[in-house]
C-alpha cells in the first residue's frame, strides 16, 4: 500500500509539474514495471576543523586586497589505530591522507598553487600538535567573501566520494570600496 501511495503521489507531482493543471489519474501499472521511483537524499558533509589564516588570532583579512592570498588549514587529527581508540592522546579524526586535495574549495575559490597536474598538496604541521595539517592557499578576489563576511567555509571530498565542510570566523579589515549608504568616499 505504502508503495502505491508514493508511486502515486510521485506521478502526480511529475504530471502537475509538467503543465497539467489539474491532478490526473493514471494507470500506474504500467509506469511501475518499467522503473521503481527512488528518492535521493543527500547526506549531511563530514564537518572538519579548519583553521584560516593558522596562527593568527582573530583571523584578519584586508577586504580591499583583491590580491591578497588566504592560508586555510584542514587540521589532522590523530588517527587511532585498532585497539588504541581509548587512549587519551587519540581522538577519532579525518585522516588527511584521505582527502581529495584536488576537490577542495574555500568560498567557492580553488587553491592557487597550481601544477600540471593539478592543485599541490602541501603537508605541514601548522599548529604544533605534531599532526600534519593540509595547508591551502586561495586569492581573495577568487572567493565570495566581502567587507561583511564574518566566516568562511572550506568544502571538499574524501578519496571515498564522502563531502566534507568546515567553517572559522573571519574578521575583515578596512573599509568597502564602495561605500553606499553614509559612508565617505576616499
Amino acid at each position: 500500500m505504502r508503495k502505491s501511495l508514493l508511486t502515486t503521489l510521485v506521478l502526480a507531482i511529475f504530471v502537475v509539474s509538467c503543465g497539467e493543471q489539474s491532478p490526473t489519474t493514471l494507470d500506474t501499472s504500467e509506469l511501475a514495471a518499467q522503473a521503481e521511483p527512488t528518492i535521493a537524499v543527500s547526506p549531511t558533509p563530514l564537518q572538519v576543523l579548519i583553521d584560516i589564516k593558522p596562527g593568527g588570532t582573530p583571523n584578519s583579512i584586508n577586504c580591499n586586497n583583491q590580491q591578497s592570498i588566504i592560508t586555510v588549514a584542514i587540521l589532522g587529527e590523530p588517527v587511532c589505530k585498532a585497539g588504541h581508540a581509548h587512549s587519551s592522546s587519540c581522538t577519532i579524526g579525518v585522516d588527511i591522507s584521505e582527502i581529495d586535495h584536488t576537490s577542495v574549495e574555500f568560498e567557492g575559490a580553488t587553491e592557487v598553487h597550481v601544477g600540471r597536474n593539478g592543485p599541490r598538496r602541501h603537508a605541514e604541521d601548522v599548529n604544533e600538535d605534531f599532526v600534519d595539517d593540509l595547508v591551502f592557499h586561495f586569492r581573495l578576489s577568487a572567493t565570495a567573501l566581502d567587507c561583511d563576511s564574518s566566516a568562511g567555509t572550506l568544502t571538499g571530498r574524501l578519496f571515498d566520494g564522502t563531502d566534507f565542510e568546515g567553517t572559522d570566523s573571519i574578521r575583515m579589515l578596512g573599509p568597502p570600496n564602495n561605500t553606499q549608504g553614509g559612508g565617505i568616499d576616499p
